[in-house]
């Protein structure tokens, strides 16, 4: 009797399956190294909509008998044990079409299900070289003889199962604080439902979106008068947070532009309809495609130009408006003497001199001292006051965060009178506020990182100040090693290293036993005072907290608030539950609160007025992540909340890339935050953690990033620096061999490294854009497949962070995915992206256009600005840039394919819903509902991913359909398709038009050679692909999924 229970969940890994034996699945993964228990409640996960999404797929699951009628149907003979063993999730060849059967396939002109395995025996040359990491025997490779085709080869499972040496930054798994951070706050999903409900509501009680409402607010002439509402923003909260359009002009040049364009294209249409020779509209369509190609070249030409003119004339401005500030010599004498007030005041200026000594007897210094002493604005002021930049040299000051960079360099450009861009600037990813005239220069650290590429010995340089270096960020800890090495090189170089009072001894020893200088702080004593019992929920706690301390304490005199919160979300939801319980208690309370809230992000501080002074009579409450620790000195502190936990980076080895997760602080960084509340007087830090907890749950200093995360940037960029042997290369801390092998392994298999470890051109050509290896090769695959216009928007968007472009606000959700759908194609979410990008560019990038869309403009202006810098980019590499057109969007799927063929994924034999990564298919991923992808009646056998969302399930996030011959062609022979010769890959057609001929295994790699083929015309960018019709059994029940295409 057939079973007619539905499979079993497939986040169950069977145990006596021999493939899956020993490897764990995604959620077990987790419990098993961060919490030791159950996930618990995940709130981020349900705020993602985990809740809707959950069971989406409950009424998908096919019925046995219908399966196995069909295997009957097509001539196969069904044993006891493959009827009772149907649930089981094993790989076998039988079941390996489960998309319809081969005849169905081929006359809708489909491929059919090819089933790719890893190539056992291959192995890159480095494995065995040991220069860059300990060597793996070659006898350790399986030969693939009388083995499982399903388990992974040593070789790579070497690569990749590096969990017993990545640092997961808690004491225990076990303890309380690493189970409370993983659970997160249950106030927060209650907080977003609430908002939701209230949204809600407004809607429907909303007539101004009515017909006659529009009617009625129409001018003389017939315009529509715009009509903004300001209403329901939360009183202290600056409309950076709320509104997208802020301090948005519409581009009056784009729309001309884009008439322009609209005027050429019905001219060319309307010249083709009146020719009826079919010869002479071939001709025109050819001059269309020219013209068209033409327009492109001469808007890019354009584009750069205007980006130089902006430049020059927003330092011109800049001088502009300084002069005019300082012509009022009254006006200007007096902010000269506020300003030497400040400095003199300051710890740094009592030890100037000595100082100064020190730093000019040494070629490296360690400068310590306390955030706010003045080691980061003032230091760099004595350096340029002694002459270090009249040799030509320029003073390099770098900071770990955009934020910290642009501020310092505003604050020190007003100190020393000049313009921001002029004699100081600030460099940061993308974006680089300097000029020829500029001497001293702010920036990150990875922008310090990609000029040593250019130039290893810093020539440009006279002295560099490393601030900010007891973060110990991944740049920061590859940056002191090449430092190192370029002041042995080069006598005439000053490098300063400056920290807070961590980790002091253990600069000074890295770098031979360099002096310290200590600066005097000037803190008061902070009372601490910690909770009595465990705290269940730290968002409430600290509301309390807030809301306690602005009633009970006096507003006279500095008497300011920093709360310590995790991340975005965490930040707004208290700023938001703070508003909502001050209201309901009085809402007088509100009148003398200033709530900010403080990011990472680089508009954070300037744009919410973090940094300036608290007004008389105002109690100012800052809420922000671990940017106030030591990045931001926040004046008038008097009072800090800390919540105990962060979030960062670690690197999943199963996944092959980094979460962003929620972590114990460390027992320094709580002295840190700690401090925060002493430095103008007397303060009061309240832990929202026992004592017990900080000395037996809290790690004594934080783990080094380099230690936790992903390093792939990191070994490609030491490889282009000439470091051919990364095991001798000096780490302050070394990152884990296993971490080492698995970056370069990933990098071969994407041709940045050959087999020898050493960079390749593609290699070199990668580092020339500020991106991530994967969507660098994205770029370099375009130039060659002649659709880099196409890629670079794909690419912009996701640089762009497109995780809220599409916006679906409460009571319009219907309509907003009804102008979301105009963009999805069924088989790539990439593609979706580039059509949003490609109309709003086509529209004038209107913010009229991008409201009326539910799209979130910033991220599309911001999607503008790195598609600029990374064609101007292309061009300085003179490499072609061509658009495709509508035809050849393949290509541009075959160039995610060739990124992020590593991030493959197939779907389930037993669960079509289900997918598992290529690379451990002992995790079960599902596509997640909001990508377009999920909406295909039939999904597809490969997919590649982006990301993946960590929730109470795990889901693939920015999904591409891709055909399994590009991923053997991408992977160089990492993947290769099931029973077929050695060497061999069976060719088969593609929609594309391109068949994989012949694979030639050379020196470890695959040598793809294609033919193409013409290809059929694809829809429109803005139209989806058609749905495929599906056979029905003889009760009427649709064999797939019982889901529409959009």
């Amino acid at each position: 009797m057939l079973d007619r229970r539905r499979p079993r969940d497939e986040n169950i890994t069977p145990s006596d399956n021999p493939p899956f034996k020993g490897l764990l699945s995604m959620k077990a993964l987790t419990t098993s190294i961060e919490t030791g228990g159950s996930a618990g409640d995940d709130t981020e996960g349900r705020m993602t909509g985990n809740e809707n999404a959950e069971f989406a797929y409950g009424s998908g699951f096919y019925l046995q008998e219908e399966y196995l009628e069909r295997l009957r149907r097509r001539g196969h003979r069904l044993n006891n044990t493959e009827t009772d063993n149907f649930g089981d999730d094993a790989d076998n060849n039988d079941r390996s079409e489960l998309s319809g059967s081969r005849r169905d396939r081929t006359q809708r002109g489909e491929a059919s299900d090819v089933e790719l395995i890893m190539d056992h025996n291959l192995q890159p040359r480095f494995f065995r070289l040991g220069n860059d990491f300990p060597a793996v025997s070659a006898s350790s490779v399986l030969d693939g003889e009388g083995t499982n085709e399903s388990m992974l080869p040593l070789n790579v499972i070497t690569a990749h199962d590096t969990a017993g040496d990545i640092i997961i930054p808690v004491v225990s798994s076990s303890c309380r604080m690493a189970q409370q951070a993983q659970k997160g706050s249950t106030s927060l999903a209650a907080l977003k439902r609430q908002q939701e409900s209230e949204r809600a509501t407004r809607e429907a009680m909303d007539t101004s979106k009515s017909q006659l409402t529009r009617l009625l607010q129409k001018g003389e002439i017939g315009q529509e008068i715009e009509v903004v509402d300001q209403s329901h923003k939360p009183k202290g909260l600056d409309s950076w947070l709320l509104d997208s359009t802020r301090d948005t002009e519409e581009d009056l040049e784009g729309e001309e532009e884009m008439l322009r364009r609209k005027v050429r294209r019905e001219r060319i249409r309307l010249e083709n309809s009146l020719n009826p020779s079919s010869a002479n509209g071939a001709m025109t369509a050819e001059t269309a495609a020219k013209e068209e190609e033409r327009d492109v070249r001469e808007r890019n030409y354009l584009d750069v130009q205007r980006r130089r003119q902006e430049k020059l004339d927003r330092v011109r401005d800049a001088k502009e408006k300084w002069e005019r500030s300082t012509n009022d010599a009254e006006v200007s004498g007096a902010r000269r003497i506020a300003i030497l007030t400040i400095q003199r005041q300051l710890p740094i200026y009592r030890c100037k001199e000595e100082l100064l000594r020190c730093i000019g007897e040494n070629p490296v210094s360690i400068v310590v001292g306390e955030t706010g002493s003045g080691k980061t604005t003032q230091l760099v002021q004595y350096l340029y006051q002694r002459g270090y930049t009249r040799g030509g040299g320029i003073i390099g000051c770098t900071q770990p965060r955009r934020l910290a960079a642009i501020g310092v360099a505003r604050r020190v450009a007003e100190e020393m009178g000049c313009a921001l861009g002029t004699r100081v600037g600030y460099a940061i990813h993308l974006d680089d506020n300097t000029s020829e005239d500029t001497e001293v220069k702010f920036m990150t650290d990875g922008v310090l990182l990609r000029e040593i590429v250019r130039d290893p010995n810093v020539d440009k340089y006279s002295v560099i100040v490393l601030d900010e270096a007891h973060e110990r960020s991944v740049n920061t800890d590859v940056l002191l090693g090449v430092l190192q090495a370029a002041v042995r090189r080069r006598s005439d170089l000053k490098l300063v290293v400056t920290s807070a009072t961590m980790d002091i001894l253990k600069f000074s020893k890295f770098f031979g036993n360099a002096p310290c200088y200590e600066i005097p702080g000037q803190s008061y004593e902070v009372d601490v005072q910690y909770a009595t019992a465990p705290i269940e929920d730290y968002v409430l706690e600290a509301v309390f907290r807030v809301c306690q301390l602005h009633i009970q304490m006096p507003l006279e005199g500095k008497h300011d608030i920093l709360v310590f919160m995790t991340g975005r979300d965490d930040v707004l939801g208290v700023c938001s539950l703070i508003l909502r319980r001050l209201q309901e208690m009085d809402p007088k309370w509100l009148d003398s609160l200033l709530l900010l809230p403080c990011l990472s992000e680089a508009v954070g501080a300037t744009a919410t007025g973090v940094l300036d002074p608290t007004p008389s009579g105002m109690r100012k409450c800052v809420v922000a992540t671990n940017v106030a620790e030591t990045s931001l000195t926040i004046d008038g502190i008097r009072y800090v909340v800390d919540c105990g936990f962060m979030k960062t980076n670690v690197f999943r080895p199963k996944l092959g890339m980094n979460t962003l997760q929620r972590y114990p602080i460390s027992q320094a960084q709580a002295n840190q935050r700690k401090g925060r509340a002493g430095r103008t007087a007397e303060g009061i830090c309240y832990r929202l953690y026992t004592e017990s907890q900080f000395k037996h749950e809290m790690l004594l200093s934080s783990v080094p990033e380099i230690q936790r995360s992903s390093i792939d940037s990191v070994v490609l960029l030491l490889k282009s620096i000439g470091v051919s042997r990364l095991i001798d290369f000096d780490f302050m801390d070394p990152p884990p061999a296993a971490n080492i092998r698995r970056s370069m392994w990933q990098l071969w298999v994407l041709g940045l490294l050959d087999d020898n470890g050493n960079i390749t051109a593609d290699g070199k050509c990668a580092l020339e854009f500020p991106l991530a290896p994967t969507l660098a090769k994205v770029l370099i695959e375009s130039t060659v497949r002649e659709c880099s216009v196409e890629a670079v928007r794909v690419v912009s968007v996701i640089s762009a962070d497109p995780k809220g472009l599409f916006e679906l606000p409460k009571g319009s959700e219907e309509a907003a995915r009804q102008h979301h759908s105009r963009f999805h194609v069924n088989d790539s979410d990439h593609l979706a992206l580039l059509n949003v990008l490609t109309h709003f560019i086509e529209n004038g990038k209107s913010r009229q256009w991008a409201r009326d869309h539910f799209l979130h403009l910033p991220t599309l202006l911001r999607a503008c600005e790195v598609q600029q810098q990374l064609l101007e980019r292309l061009r300085q590499l003179k490499r072609p840039i061509v658009s495709c057109g509508a035809k050849g969007l393949d290509r541009v799927r075959q160039c995610v394919a060739s990124g992020f063929c590593l991030l493959s994924a197939r779907r389930s034999s037993t669960n079509w819903s289900a997918y598992r990564p290529m690379l451990n298919a002992g995790v079960t991923c599902y596509v997640h509902p909001s990508s377009a992808v999920y909406a295909r009646a039939e999904m597809p056998l490969y997919v590649v991913y982006h990301d993946l969302l960590l929730t109470t399930r795990e889901y693939l996030v920015i999904v591409t359909a891709v055909e399994p011959e590009w991923l053997v062609e991408a992977s160089r022979g990492v993947f290769i398709v099931k029973g077929s010769p050695k060497g061999l890959v069976t060719s088969a057609a593609t929609p594309s038009g391109t068949a994989v001929v012949e694979n030639r295994s050379v020196t470890g790699r695959v040598v793809s050679e294609t033919l193409q083929n013409p290809s059929p015309i694809p829809q429109g960018l803005s139209v989806p692909r058609p749905p495929v019709h599906q056979p029905k059994s003889k009760g009427g029940m649709v064999l797939t999924r019982r889901r529409n295409n959009i």
